[in-house]
């Protein structure tokens, strides 16, 4: 899933899955809401890749802000 800012950077973001149902949802869709019960989604990532990415410590080098954490972007 690419996003301004990120390059072509690994992201670890796996899926979308909705709050109350769990029905999983592409993360590469702009959306926010679940087409089965229409409840939010929350963003489900690889932490374990996502911490052995950032083990490195190199992101405490990056400029401050959001673009600081990308791998969990």
């Amino acid at each position: 899933m690419g996003a301004a800012g990120a390059g072509s950077l690994p992201m670890h973001l796996l899926d979308l899955r909705c709050s109350e149902c769990d029905h999983a949802h592409p993360a590469d869709v702009w959306q926010s809401l679940c087409t089965a019960c229409h409840a939010p989604l929350s963003a489900r990532y690889d932490l374990e890749a996502a911490g052995a990415a950032l083990r490195d410590g190199a992101h405490r080098r990056r400029p401050k802000g959001m673009w600081r954490w990308r791998e969990l972007l």
